[in-house]
This record gives structure tokens, C-alpha cells and sequence, in this order.
């Protein structure tokens, strides 16, 4: 009988520890977040980019951006602080392994180069990380920016572990031309502005919670009638 405690105790014990295990690398599943909030120079209704999240294992992460076309206009990212983040670095430190930059394939815009990563203050969203830049100029603009970048610590569990807010309460923000969709180079900007990706407040979140539960009480009643 003892034996056979034993023996469960420890299947027990490597299936736990295979649970542990499989949790450590997370299912590359998506998470997609929508930018939205401009500054007061892109007075044009968003939301303006996609951003798309995914945590490819729990030290590594690709974030792809695309521009989206809201209202008739599209908004494509250029210049300074084109695309930033503020990634989740816990104790540690992020390397930003690849940047591709895609431009429109028609309207005869310029292949989008990167230029560098100069992390601070994306025009009064807050401090971000990592900020990209691309090369100077409306006709070098890209419709798509997909971003590979790793971890000094095995943090990212999860997509959503992935980045953090800033001060400003935001984790991701673009650089916006935008544009008469479809965009031609030759026509110009109609705007440029910045604009970035609120995160709901805690408390608004409890309230969220709260009306969930209301709703899911007077569902039960209900039901007892």
C-alpha cells in the first residue's frame, strides 16, 4: 500500500512538473490592440494602426504594426518615432533583433528604410523604450512595421506580458501621415500627428468587473423565476 502511495506521489509530481514546464513557453496566440487616442495635430477620427502582439516563446516577441483606414483616410508611419513601444524588461533588458519596414505597393511611395532606435518622450504619451525611426519624409512612409525582439529574462508568459504602460498610462504609439485613401505620394499629407494606445485605468476596469457580476446576478434570478 505505502509503495503505491509512492508511486502515485511521484506521477503525480512529473505531471505537475510537465504542467510547470509546457507553461513556460507560451502558445503563439496573438493579441491585437487597436491605437487610437491622436494628439491635437491629427484631427482625423482613428482608430489608426493595428498592433499585433505575439510572445513567440517566453524570451522572445514580434510585434507587427499596420496602418489602418478609418473615415476614408489611411494613416501610414514616417520620420521620428514611427512605431514605439514601451516593452516589458522586468529586471532585465530587451535587444531589438530586426525591424522591416513595408511600404504601399502603389501610389509611388519610396521603400521604407529604418534608421534607428532612440527610446524618450513620444510627444507628451510618455517614455517609450524602444522608438523607431525611419528615414525622413511622407513618400518613405510605411503602411506595415514588423519588429522582432528578444529578453535578458524568460518574463514574457503571456502577449499581453509583453509591454507595459508608461507613465502617460499608454504601451504602444506611431508617427501618422495621413492620407486620401488610396495614398499617392505625389498628392502629399493631408496631416502628421502623433497617436498612441490607451490603457483602461483600474478602475475602470472594477467597474467593467462589477456590471459583469450585476449583470450575472440578475441573469440567476431570472432563470430561479
Amino acid at each position: 500500500m505505502r509503495a503505491y502511495l509512492r508511486s502515485r506521489h511521484t506521477l503525480t509530481s512529473v505531471l505537475f512538473a510537465g504542467a510547470i514546464s509546457l507553461g513556460a513557453s507560451p502558445a503563439q496566440a496573438t493579441l491585437t490592440e487597436f491605437i487610437g487616442t491622436p494628439d491635437t495635430a491629427l484631427s482625423f477620427t482613428g482608430p489608426y494602426a493595428q498592433v499585433d502582439i505575439t510572445a513567440t516563446s517566453t524570451t522572445s516577441a514580434t510585434i507587427v504594426f499596420t496602418s489602418l483606414t478609418t473615415g476614408g483616410n489611411t494613416f501610414l508611419m514616417g520620420d521620428s518615432a514611427s512605431a514605439d513601444l514601451n516593452v516589458n524588461v522586468g529586471g532585465g533588458s530587451y535587444t531589438l533583433v530586426s525591424v522591416t519596414p513595408v511600404g504601399p505597393s502603389t501610389g509611388g511611395f519610396t521603400t521604407p528604410t529604418f534608421v534607428s532606435n532612440t527610446p524618450g518622450n513620444v510627444d507628451g504619451f510618455g517614455n517609450f523604450n524602444l522608438s523607431l525611426n525611419l528615414f525622413d519624409g511622407y513618400t518613405n512612409a510605411a503602411n506595415s512595421v514588423t519588429i522582432n525582439i528578444t529578453s535578458s529574462t524568460p518574463i514574457w508568459t503571456t502577449d499581453a506580458a509583453v509591454l507595459v504602460n508608461s507613465a502617460g498610462a499608454f504601451n504602444a504609439a506611431i508617427h501618422a501621415f495621413a492620407c486620401a485613401a488610396p495614398c499617392m505620394a505625389s498628392a502629399g499629407a493631408l496631416a502628421t500627428g502623433y497617436a498612441a494606445k490607451k490603457i483602461p485605468e483600474p478602475t475602470s476596469l472594477v467597474l467593467l468587473g462589477t456590471a459583469l457580476t450585476g449583470l450575472g446576478i440578475v441573469a440567476r434570478r431570472r432563470r430561479r423565476g
